[in-house]
């Protein structure tokens, strides 16, 4: 259905992942809204589709890339996550500026992405009398959600996502909304469950001007849900959204005032806490006066010393990945225990081996925290070096094909031949033979391969990138390259990952004059140092 365009109003959604955006978009996409060129496919998180695009995340990541904290340890792509301290404000830049106006020419527009929450004014210059729409969602739900969302993408595999922190995230991108954004501009203020019905799908018409797709809201697509109680101040963002969208939230603001697990002073984490910082005087001050899990992290990391060694520290921190959730489960779950109830009926016993839990579980994240910290500082030190890669090539370009013979031949006839000629760049390919099985085996697909895609053609460079690259100095490898040549299959979201972790931009036409495919000889394959 197309909507004329003399009767709509553009339109910017603003919101936490997982909070049912993707729900309001895909109602305003259907009727015709513009998204965004190539939004991102389905997949099981959002089977009907995202309506987001990688043009309006990009903008928005450059912006972020700029003043989310080191400490947050986020790579491209992952910053829609990011809790952004109240004082940081965004800047623009005459390169987002550019890439905005780009995007909002193509009206009527509607353009979703959970950054906007700190974006927002960034944009505003160029986005007239756009309307606002806020969607949010049961906070713990969304957390829930967000910790699933983590736990099975690829690109979100460097992160330790936990629900505590996703809702830290969650009340700092909506009190941004409250206290500075709302202010300014026409807002709808929505809650995900009024879209499920007439009643708000037709506020979200009057709104915007024109009909929308009615149908897309499906109410079975409800997957997650949550019981936990919210803490104070997500409980009071949440309680202010729903009385600005018109929604009822009884059921959770009486939860929410009733005395939160571990308001006491006796918790097995407070206990926990006092034992460890008695065995280790360094710790101290950075762990009296604290009671949460996120506050005790966030001391423990600022104090964290520099690094003795970086292979012991990356395979204690490797080695201890697998645990870290459940220590992390055990602090959350366990150490906001009451103990006094326990010990009010003689279970002296039963309350210290949920100290001795606690602490067991504490100790080992904080040996594991201060290991991580250590080896960010080493990365930062290190970040501005390029990664050694032995050729002889003055320009090198990165890929990481399907060492398959068939996908090999597709990616030297669609990417490789452009760049043949007497100025060609190394070729340096991403192997692991984890995912792509043998050398030998993928060294000899790939001379078949180019046999049959260039008969008679000059030879060109191939460097091996083989070896183990920690993934926090992925940044190190697309320094030491010209450019990345982007996977060809749109779902190869593995490849897609690493190449877009090295930061290494895409290759564009003015990248490597074309050249005639004609005459080829093997490929000359060299190891990485």
């Amino acid at each position: 259905m197309h909507v004329p365009e003399h009767c709509v109003r553009n339109v910017l959604i603003l919101g936490s992942g997982r909070s049912g955006t993707s729900m309001v978009a895909g109602t305003l996409a259907g009727a015709g809204w513009f998204v965004g060129e190539r939004p991102y496919p389905p997949r099981s998180s959002n089977p009907k589709g995202f309506f987001e695009s990688p043009d309006v995340n990009g903008v928005n990541e450059l912006i972020l890339s700029e003043v989310v904290p080191a400490s947050e340890r986020m790579g491209p792509w992952q910053r829609w996550l990011a809790w952004l301290p109240d004082e940081v404000e965004c800047a623009s830049s005459p390169r987002a500026s550019r890439r905005i106006a780009q995007l909002v020419a193509q009206e009527p527009w509607c353009f979703k992405d959970p950054r906007l929450c700190y974006t927002l004014p960034v944009w505003r210059p160029h986005i007239g009398n756009a309307g606002l729409v806020c969607v949010f969602r049961d906070p713990a739900v969304t957390a829930a959600s967000i910790a699933k969302e983590c736990a099975q993408e690829e690109y979100l595999a460097s992160l330790r996502m936990t629900e505590e922190r996703a809702l830290a995230a969650w009340t700092a991108m909506y009190r941004r909304i409250l206290d500075r954004h709302r202010h300014a501009g026409e807002w709808l203020f929505v809650n995900y469950e009024q879209l499920l019905d007439a009643s708000g799908q037709r506020r979200l018409e009057e709104f915007v001007g024109a009909p929308i797709s009615r149908a897309f809201p499906q109410a079975e697509l409800r997957r997650t849900h949550s019981e936990e109680a919210l803490g104070e101040d997500v409980a009071r963002a949440y309680e202010e959204l729903c009385e600005l969208a018109g929604y009822t939230a009884e059921r959770r603001a009486r939860r929410a005032r009733a005395p939160a697990r571990g308001s006491a002073a006796r918790t097995a984490l407070r206990l926990a806490v006092e034992q460890l910082a008695t065995r280790r005087p360094a710790l101290r001050a950075c762990l009296l006066g604290e009671s949460t899990p996120a506050a005790i992290e966030q001391r423990v990391r600022a104090g964290a010393s520099a690094t003795s060694s970086v292979a012991e520290d990356r395979a204690a921190v490797d080695g201890r990945l697998p645990c870290v959730a459940l220590w992390e489960r055990t602090l959350r779950e366990l150490g906001t225990q009451d103990l006094g109830a326990l010990e009010a009926t003689g279970q002296s016993a039963a309350a210290q081996a949920l100290v001795d839990a606690v602490s067991s579980a504490l100790s080992q994240l904080i040996d594991t925290w201060e290991r991580e910290e250590r080896l960010a500082r080493h990365a930062d030190a290190f970040a501005h070096l390029a990664w050694p890669i032995a050729s002889r090539a003055a320009r090198r370009v990165l890929a990481w094909p399907v060492w398959e013979s068939a996908a090999l031949e597709a990616f030297l006839r669609a990417q490789v031949a452009p760049l043949l000629g007497p100025d060609a760049p190394a070729l340096c390919l991403r192997h692991d033979a984890e995912h792509d099985g043998e050398i030998d085996a993928a060294l000899a697909a790939l001379e078949q391969a180019y046999a049959r895609a260039f008969p008679q053609s000059p030879e060109i460079e191939v460097v091996l990138l083989q070896e183990p690259i920690p993934r926090d100095e992925l940044a190190r490898v697309g320094l030491a390259v010209e450019a990345a040549l982007e996977p060809l299959a749109d779902t190869d979201n593995l490849r897609r990952a690493w190449l877009r972790g090295t930061r290494a931009p895409w290759r564009r036409e003015d990248i490597g004059a074309p050249q005639q495919r004609e005459g080829i000889g093997a490929p000359q394959a060299r190891d990485a140092h």
